[in-house]
């Protein structure tokens, strides 16, 4: 199924207004006469954007001209959720089994050329619903609305969510079975479950990604090399002495000088009891930790003192430390956080394995491994981060990072994480077999540079014709970039705008550019992106201030000129404005300012003749 049309009586502020999202067809609904016309798209060519991708159509609009809310409006009739809209003036049209099909709850009437288009009318549009797969995507997070019941609550019924503002609550529902509404849970409890879901779902995307480079399919974006894992030592001023003595004594009893994995276990082990020292006094308070929790750092010190390291077969310090924490932690008087000591056991163990594989690089500080994702196995690693974040609730004593570099900062930029996200969350998802797909991305452009604007909707393509090859895809983009419009077709594009506080369809740009293929700097010249020419908002009040002042002058004396507007006018880049401006001032002043400007116009020229002089002997050398 492809949605092809969809007109919109009124809809959260929209009113009025058709929806061509077709890239074969274009349609006109007249109103007055209820006639809904029909046209085959003079540039359509089919599988443009790849074969298993039916049309991809681009929503390009100002902020606030209603991109989002239209995604929503095609989300809420498509689902089967609690709160679907019941707009009775809509018309839908759609393609199934090569046949268009509508509905609508009033008569219209169809028109096409010489009546060669056909459209079959429905009665039911529930039906609608089950025939295609909705997706909605989207990397935008309001706070605001951060306790709305708004997405677990059934509204978007069967749609395969991928929001970040879903996923922060489903993350931790999937996760803990608990309700994500429960007032009494923290951010952070929410947060590290979704940071833990979401990097379990790029290890699974590299999993993929590894099995497709296999059969030669490179990935559109370099995947990262590595898998960062790095401790973090919670602060703790009141023990920061036993501490450090338990350092100490640790190095001296594993005696283990000649290993650098057991040396960094060593560390985990130090940052988990840094770790579940703070978590007693979170739960407990600083009178009681101080009474009764205070002599953990002392029993473990004085552990390593009167006792002698054991060897073990299987040359790993973590079963002496799993001795360690039943010997001291697993008392009654500490049984508050049994469950958690068992959980920091249980890292600690898989942990253990995972770093004495070939896989893993040791940082010579001892305090990170970096995991080289080519040779890890996928499968534990996703069992190692689940272990992890089950601890990890409070204050967390391991960071987790992708990077294309070992024992450094994460070299992955805001752009390439973003993309990793979108790519992992689409991944991640269960999909029937043979039922089309509606991919629905709001905000594609997000945390993109550029660069990585420019190259989004072929990243984007490549990666969906990839994964989803056995599928009919449809996919609906917002945005606000030339960049993505650069590379989507005219009749693949819906351009919005906001006009008299209502949205509204504009048929082409106003300069009549094409799009496909356009200079990006002239696209962004149009007023539909940009009002007020390309100059920054900041300097454009600056050089305004500037001349309004110069205007209020009768008289402009040579010290005026040097300190109160020379240097104002020199910082103007564009010579145009600058040559203006300079006029302004000679108007205004004696023959010395005069002469200032005419000396500085005197050195542009001479640089410029400079260069004349430097091109024409290099002409000379090349003939």
């Amino acid at each position: 199924m492809e949605f092809l049309y969809i007109w919109i009586n009124e809809y959260h502020g929209i009113k009025k207004v058709g929806l061509n999202i077709s890239n074969e067809y274009r349609f006109h609904f007249n109103e007055l006469e209820r006639q809904l016309s029909i046209t085959n798209s003079e540039n359509f060519i089919p599988s443009f954007f790849a074969d298993s991708i039916s049309s991809l159509t681009a929503i390009i609009g100002e902020n606030g001209s209603g991109k989002t809310t239209l995604l929503r409006y095609i989300v809420e009739y498509l689902s089967d959720g609690i709160n679907n809209h019941k707009d009775e003036q809509s018309i839908v049209v759609f393609k199934r089994n090569n046949k268009i099909h509508y509905f609508s709850h009033f008569s219209i009437t169809i028109t096409s050329p010489n009546n060669s288009i056909k459209l079959e009318k429905i009665n039911d549009n529930n039906k609608i619903r089950d025939y295609a797969t909705t997706v909605f995507l989207s990397n935008t997070f309001n706070p605001t609305s951060y306790n709305s019941h708004d997405y677990l609550n059934g509204q978007l019924g069967k749609t395969k969510n991928l929001s970040t503002q879903y996923l922060l609550y489903a993350d931790y529902q999937n996760r803990t079975g608990q309700d994500a509404f429960n007032t009494a849970l923290t951010y952070q409890q929410r947060f590290s479950s979704f940071a833990a879901e979401e990097l379990i779902r790029i290890v699974r995307l590299l999993r993929w990604l590894n099995y497709k480079e296999a059969k030669g399919h490179a990935f559109p974006v370099k995947p990262p090399e590595y898998l960062n894992i790095s401790l973090v030592f919670s602060e703790n001023e009141e023990f920061k002495s036993e501490l450090e003595k338990i350092a100490r004594a640790a190095e001296k009893y594993f005696n283990i000088t000649r290993n650098k994995k057991n040396k960094f276990l060593i560390q985990v082990f130090l940052a988990s009891v840094y770790h579940f020292i703070n978590e007693i006094k979170f739960i407990s308070g600083p009178e009681i930790i101080a009474d009764t929790y205070g002599k953990v750092p002392s029993l473990i010190l004085e552990y390593f003192e009167n006792n002698e390291y054991k060897n073990h077969p299987e040359n790993s310090v973590v079963p002496e430390m799993h001795d360690i924490f039943y010997s001291i932690l697993r008392k009654d008087q500490f049984s508050i956080l049994n469950d958690r000591i068992s959980q920091m056991q249980a890292f600690l163990e898989l942990l253990g394995g995972f770093v004495h594989t070939r896989s893993v690089k040791v940082s010579k500080a001892n305090n990170l491994i970096s995991v080289v994702l080519t040779k890890a196995n996928k499968a534990d690693l996703e069992k190692l981060v689940e272990e992890y974040y089950k601890t990890e609730r409070i204050a967390g004593y391991v960071d987790f990072y992708f990077s294309h570099q070992s024992e450094g900062e994460s070299s992955l930029s805001s752009g390439e994480y973003a993309m990793l996200t979108v790519f992992a969350r689409l991944n991640s998802m269960k999909v029937e077999s043979r039922k089309p797909l509606l991919i629905l991305m709001d905000e594609a452009e997000l945390a993109l540079h550029p660069q990585w604007q420019k190259e989004f909707v072929y990243h984007f393509v490549d990666f969906i014709s990839e994964r989803f090859a056995s599928y009919q895809v449809q996919i609906i983009i917002t945005a606000h970039s030339p960049f993505i419009l650069s590379d989507i077709p005219p009749h693949c594009v819906v351009l919005l705008k906001r006009g008299n506080h209502h949205t509204v369809v504009v048929d082409s740009l106003e300069s009549n550019k094409e799009t496909f293929g356009a200079n990006i700097h002239e696209l962004f010249t149009d007023s539909f992106f940009l009002q007020d020419g390309l100059m920054g908002e900041f300097s454009r009040r600056k050089i305004q201030d500037l001349i309004k002042e110069i205007g209020t002058r009768d008289f402009i004396s040579l010290e005026e000129f040097e300190n109160r507007f020379k240097k104002r006018i020199n910082i103007i880049g564009e010579p145009f404005i600058k040559s203006k401006i300079l006029e302004l001032v000679a108007d205004k002043s004696d023959i010395s300012v005069i002469d200032q400007i005419i000396t500085q116009r005197n050195e542009e020229i001479e640089l410029l003749q400079q260069i004349k002089k430097q091109k024409g002997n290099d002409k000379n050398r090349t003939s």
